[in-house]
Protein backbone atom coordinates (compact mmCIF):
# COMPACT_ATOMS: atom_id res chain seq x y z
CA UNK A 1 0.00 0.00 0.00
CA UNK A 2 3.02 2.74 0.88
CA UNK A 3 4.31 1.72 -2.30
CA UNK A 4 0.90 2.16 -4.42
CA UNK A 5 0.81 5.55 -2.40
CA UNK A 6 4.75 6.26 -3.41
CA UNK A 7 4.27 5.85 -6.78
CA UNK A 8 1.10 7.43 -7.26
CA UNK A 9 2.47 10.53 -5.36
CA UNK A 10 5.22 10.04 -8.12
CA UNK A 11 2.97 9.78 -10.90
CA UNK A 12 1.09 12.75 -9.29
CA UNK A 13 4.60 14.73 -9.27
CA UNK A 14 5.26 13.76 -12.97
CA UNK A 15 2.29 15.13 -13.79
CA UNK A 16 3.01 18.47 -12.34
CA UNK A 17 6.20 18.95 -13.56
CA UNK A 18 4.73 17.62 -17.23
CA UNK A 19 2.17 20.36 -16.94
CA UNK A 20 4.36 23.00 -15.65
CA UNK A 21 6.41 22.13 -18.36
CA UNK A 22 3.76 22.52 -21.14
CA UNK A 23 3.07 25.87 -19.77
CA UNK A 24 6.19 27.14 -19.65
CA UNK A 25 7.18 25.92 -23.18
CA UNK A 26 3.62 27.83 -24.40
CA UNK A 27 4.96 30.73 -22.11
CA UNK A 28 8.73 30.79 -24.47
CA UNK A 29 6.30 30.17 -27.70
CA UNK A 30 4.52 33.40 -26.56
CA UNK A 31 7.30 35.76 -26.33
CA UNK A 32 8.81 34.34 -29.02
CA UNK A 33 5.98 34.94 -31.52
CA UNK A 34 6.12 38.29 -29.94
CA UNK A 35 9.54 38.76 -30.76
CA UNK A 36 9.36 38.07 -34.14
CA UNK A 37 5.91 40.03 -34.66
CA UNK A 38 7.71 42.96 -32.87
CA UNK A 39 10.69 42.65 -35.37
CA UNK A 40 8.72 43.04 -38.34
CA UNK A 41 6.90 46.17 -37.34
CA UNK A 42 10.25 47.26 -36.85
CA UNK A 43 11.74 46.19 -40.26
CA UNK A 44 7.99 47.47 -41.39
CA UNK A 45 9.07 51.03 -39.88
CA UNK A 46 12.52 51.17 -41.00
CA UNK A 47 11.31 50.37 -44.74
CA UNK A 48 8.54 52.67 -43.88
CA UNK A 49 11.07 55.79 -42.69
CA UNK A 50 13.34 54.93 -45.88
CA UNK A 51 10.28 55.28 -48.40
CA UNK A 52 9.57 58.75 -46.99
CA UNK A 53 13.17 59.67 -46.74
CA UNK A 54 13.13 58.75 -50.49
CA UNK A 55 9.87 61.27 -51.04
CA UNK A 56 11.25 63.90 -48.98
CA UNK A 57 14.90 63.93 -50.90
CA UNK A 58 12.96 63.69 -54.62
CA UNK A 59 11.06 66.59 -53.36
CA UNK A 60 13.67 68.59 -52.63
CA UNK A 61 14.95 68.06 -55.80
CA UNK A 62 11.80 68.98 -57.61
CA UNK A 63 11.78 72.31 -55.43
CA UNK A 64 15.34 72.57 -56.54
CA UNK A 65 14.81 72.25 -60.27
CA UNK A 66 11.68 74.82 -59.83
CA UNK A 67 13.78 77.13 -57.98
CA UNK A 68 16.22 77.00 -60.69
CA UNK A 69 13.60 77.19 -63.01
CA UNK A 70 11.86 80.08 -62.03
CA UNK A 71 15.71 82.09 -61.29
CA UNK A 72 16.26 81.47 -65.03
CA UNK A 73 12.68 82.76 -66.22
CA UNK A 74 13.17 85.71 -64.09
CA UNK A 75 16.94 86.09 -65.55
CA UNK A 76 15.58 86.24 -68.60
CA UNK A 77 12.47 88.58 -68.11
CA UNK A 78 15.22 91.29 -66.02
CA UNK A 79 17.32 90.94 -69.04
CA UNK A 80 14.37 91.64 -71.37
CA UNK A 81 13.37 94.72 -69.33
CA UNK A 82 17.41 95.97 -69.21
CA UNK A 83 17.36 95.31 -72.89
CA UNK A 84 14.16 97.51 -73.76
CA UNK A 85 15.31 100.18 -71.05
CA UNK A 86 18.94 100.30 -72.84
CA UNK A 87 17.11 100.77 -76.37
CA UNK A 88 14.44 102.99 -75.14
CA UNK A 89 17.44 104.93 -73.69
CA UNK A 90 19.18 105.11 -77.28
CA UNK A 91 16.14 106.16 -78.73
CA UNK A 92 16.09 108.98 -76.59
CA UNK A 93 19.46 109.99 -77.04
CA UNK A 94 19.36 110.13 -80.48
CA UNK A 95 15.65 112.02 -80.20
CA UNK A 96 17.79 114.80 -77.55
CA UNK A 97 20.82 114.96 -80.24
CA UNK A 98 17.91 115.52 -82.85
CA UNK A 99 16.83 117.84 -81.20
CA UNK A 100 20.00 120.00 -80.17
CA UNK A 101 21.57 119.75 -83.66
CA UNK A 102 17.79 121.35 -84.47
CA UNK A 103 18.51 123.99 -81.90
CA UNK A 104 21.92 125.06 -82.65
CA UNK A 105 20.73 125.34 -86.57
CA UNK A 106 17.73 127.52 -85.87
CA UNK A 107 19.98 129.41 -83.88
Amino acid sequence: VDRQIVALQAEEKAEVEASMAHKVEAEVRRHHFEETRLRLALTKSEEARMRAEKRAQQAMKRSDGAVREYEMERGQQLEAQVSSAVKEAEELRFMLCKAHAAQQAAE
